[in-house]
């Protein structure tokens, strides 16, 4: 639960400007340029975090899959991992 509007807690989850100041673990990074979302079916999801002692890039790219829900859910189930990401 959050203390906010639904729908800010839903742009936080869409919009880089905001996941760029938490997206990650303690220690770890992820750039603004690195952050791309596209929520819509067959949308990407992608990410590098960078780890802020050495460097170190961890990228994540979902594709997001439509299971007919409402465009104004983030539903984690219709996220899968892509592999074959090259990181720029």
């Amino acid at each position: 639960m959050f203390d906010a509007p639904r729908e800010l807690v839903f742009r936080c989850m869409l919009e880089p400007e905001h996941l760029t100041h938490f997206w990650g673990p303690a220690g770890v990074s992820t750039p603004l340029e690195t952050i791309k979302v596209d929520a819509r079916p067959g949308g990407v999801f992608e990410t590098v975090m960078v780890n802020d002692s050495d460097g170190a890039r961890y990228a994540t790219r979902l594709v997001r899959r439509d299971r007919g829900a409402g465009a104004d859910r983030v539903d984690r189930a219709r996220l899968r991992r892509d592999n074959d990401l090259d990181l720029p």
